[in-house]
Order: C-alpha cells, then structure tokens, then sequence
C-alpha cells in the first residue's frame, strides 16, 4: 500500500493490473491527487464487482455490468495517465 501525506493509498489493484508499469504508477500515486483518486476509486470498483460475482445466482445482472463498465473506465483513465507519464519520462530524458 501505497502512502502520500500520511494517508494509506490501496494500490493494490491498479499494481495488480498494470503490473508492468507498477513502478511508475505507483511514482503517479506519490505525485498526484487526481492519480491517487483514481486508485482508490479502481480498488473500491474492484471490490464491490467480486462482492457482486461472488453473490452472482442472486445477484442484479444489470448492478454487474454496471461495475464492470465502471472498471473498465476506471482502468482506460488509469492507463491514459501513465502512457503520459511514459512520454513525459522519455521527453525529460532528452
């Protein structure tokens, strides 16, 4: 778990699923807010998805695909955010 201005980050997840670029997630977590934001909103979506698969026989199929598009969002921002954190780290390098 990530920590940034003494607050505990779950960073779990988005390490878990942008496994190859944790590092530099986890650089993104340290730095930005708005970063930070999307990690905890990623773990939260997470957890409340397998609480719902967990839960399928019984559960809201449409509550389901709702949490698994807000995932997929979730992931799409995150990784937008560190493909530019990518180029600006190859643009500083020059």
């Amino acid at each position: 778990m990530a920590e940034a201005a003494g607050k505990p980050i779950d960073f779990s997840e988005v390490a878990r699923r942008f496994s190859e670029h944790a590092e530099l997630a986890a650089r993104l977590a340290a730095g930005s807010e708005e970063f930070r934001g999307l990690c905890e909103d990623h773990a939260l979506a997470v957890a409340t998805l397998r609480r719902l698969e967990q839960g399928a026989q019984f559960a809201d199929q449409p509550r389901l695909a709702e949490y698994r598009h807000v995932v997929l969002e979730l992931e799409r921002e995150i990784a937008s955010a560190i493909a530019r954190a990518r180029v600006d780290d190859i643009l500083d390098r020059k």
